[in-house]
């Protein structure tokens, strides 16, 4: 998750690349300011995927919220999808019925 310097607050500037070593054990040290600037605490669950050839790191929760946020787009305010399918299928099968 970027963060511009309008919604960051007090979080220090991490726009700049920087370049980092795969240790021998695999891993990876994120720049303390890069943790600070994404939410990441002490013992906090990461998500990592690799996505168009690049290695994205996201706080769990954040993930969650994001996601949660595209599905409430999606939301045309008239009640739950699947309701919505529900109360088609059975005015159709209605109709059949009468014919």
């Amino acid at each position: 998750m970027y963060h511009d310097r309008a919604d960051r607050g007090d979080r220090p500037d991490v726009s700049q690349a920087v370049r980092l070593t795969v240790g021998k054990d695999g891993r990876i040290l994120v720049p303390a300011a890069m943790q600070q600037a994404l939410d990441f605490a002490p013992g906090a669950t990461v998500v990592a995927r690799v996505r168009d050839g690049r290695l994205v790191l996201e706080e769990f929760h954040a993930g969650i919220r994001r996601v949660q946020a595209l599905f409430a787009e999606l939301d045309t305010g008239e009640g739950s999808m699947a309701d919505q399918l529900i109360a088609e299928r059975r005015e159709e099968a209605r109709r059949e019925a009468e014919a």
